[in-house]
């Protein structure tokens, strides 16, 4: 390779490396653990948080060396086929239906029809700057309506209206033993406020998220990407095994005690604090373990054109002789096919197609389990900003444990809908003996209405 060509191949690497890590961190060899919990949960969040954040990641300047080009790629696949935006508002309205059809070749075909004949439509609608969110969902069956549901979230309480059925708003505050029972999650939410949930801890998270992304991206050295050149473009293969994962999970946590926002975030998501202490200590033992750790074989490929576009990526995650493959190829502008292997054999395939006309977008999306069950899944939306929301009149609002008998009747009569009543004469049509047995399940009891 002469020198033109090793310049080149060292950029393109900066760009397509994040879902290789996003396979789970082995248990570490005997003498690593020296901080208990400490040295598991930094590695965990290392890794998995940068799998999910990394295609986020937006990489400026020139993109030239194979590892700019295989991260940038990816990128630009996903912004190309995405339908979510980054887009500054103070109010959104997004109004949408989905609707499904289900087809198999195993199945009964009066479930399917049962299956097929479910809809839902409804709006989603977020203020800002006084923190309110408004979901209304209605779900038809067989063009009736099954059911209708509203919710509201202001002022750190959850109100929801069972549109049709009990036409006033039920008021539900943290705190209410009534709504939350279970062990554990009364107390969580006593002290978590709705806003913060819905705002302010996400924005936390993805802000730690990208620091990691960063960290990560650093740690990926041009000389873990091989670059050859093909007729009608370029393959980058990113390669991640025993001769550098320990290399990478240390070049990672350096670059991580630069940054206090790191540190300061991870006290405030994880509930505990990480001094540069613990994370000497962790990379020391990372350092002094006696063999790397072995975190298997992760092979990662891109295919790009001849602008250095993104074409295909294909995944190999070899561990403990098990092996899972991970595919993804730009069909055209709009549409992306996936697969999931196992052992050389795709078990799931699929699609998803994004079409975008102004406030106006609709997503395709289509998945397959090896032939036997095909799911297709069809969605449309309509997406405003900063337009007029609709007037929530809580002045009728009643705290749920103040209902009224009558109140409480009206509520045991959700199933007196229309569509409710087809569900039922559907379900109660179908051959449970027949499909129970088909799929191996005839010694179960029979259902009944």
């Amino acid at each position: 390779m002469n020198e033109e060509e090793k310049v080149e191949t060292t950029q393109e690497e900066v760009q397509n490396a994040e879902p290789v890590v996003a396979s789970p961190i082995p248990a570490p060899t005997p003498g690593v653990n020296k901080k208990g919990s400490k040295l598991p949960l930094i590695l965990v969040v290392v890794l998995l948080l940068a799998a999910g954040g990394y295609f986020l990641y937006t990489q400026m300047g020139k993109k030239n060396t194979p590892k700019e080009i295989f991260i940038s790629s990816i990128e630009n696949v996903i912004t190309k086929t995405s339908n979510i935006k980054e887009k500054s508002f103070n109010t959104l309205s997004d109004s949408f239906t989905i609707s499904a059809k289900v087809s198999s070749p195993f199945l009964d075909k009066g479930l399917l029809d049962v299956i097929n004949k479910l809809k839902l439509s409804g709006k989603v609608e977020v203020d800002k700057k006084n923190e309110t969110y408004y979901v209304k969902l209605d779900s038809t069956y067989d063009n009736a309506t099954l059911l209708k549901l509203s919710a509201y979230m202001k002022d750190n309480s959850l109100y929801m209206m069972f549109d049709d059925i009990l036409n006033k708003w039920i008021k539900l505050e943290y705190g209410d033993s009534s709504i939350i029972t279970a062990t554990g999650e009364e107390e969580f939410l006593n002290n978590t406020s709705l806003s913060n949930l819905t705002s302010y801890d996400i924005s936390k998270i993805e802000k730690f998220s990208n620091i990691v992304v960063d960290a990560l991206k650093d740690a990926l050295k041009d000389e873990y990407f091989e670059k050859e050149k093909l007729d009608d473009g370029s393959k980058i293969t990113l390669t991640i095994d025993d001769n550098n994962y320990t290399d990478i999970l240390i070049d990672t946590l350096t670059s991580l005690k630069k940054s206090k926002d790191f540190k300061n975030l991870y006290k405030e998501i994880m509930g505990a604090a990480l001094t540069d202490k613990d994370i000497d200590e962790t990379i020391k033992a990372l350092k002094s373990a006696s063999k790397p750790l072995d975190g298997g074989k992760i092979v990662a490929v891109i295919y790009t054109n001849s602008k250095n576009e993104f074409k295909k990526i294909d995944i190999t995650i070899k561990t403990n002789g098990e092996e899972t493959g991970f595919e993804l190829e730009l069909v055209d502008d709009d549409t992306l096919e996936f697969a999931i292997k196992t052992q050389g054999i795709k078990f799931i395939s699929g699609s998803i197609a994004v079409k975008e006309n102004g406030d106006d977008n609709s997503m395709k999306f289509t998945l397959s389990m090896m032939e036997m069950i095909n799911i297709e899944l069809n969605i449309d939306q309509t997406i405003k900003y900063d337009g007029k929301l609709e007037n929530i009149d809580l002045s009728n609002s009643v705290n749920a444990d103040k209902l009224t008998e009558a109140d409480e009747k009206k509520l045991e009569d959700i199933t007196n809908s229309e569509g409710f009543k087809k569900l039922i004469r559907d379900i109660e049509n179908l051959d449970l003996t027949d499909m129970m047995s088909s799929l191996g399940l005839d010694n179960t009891p029979a259902l009944s209405f």
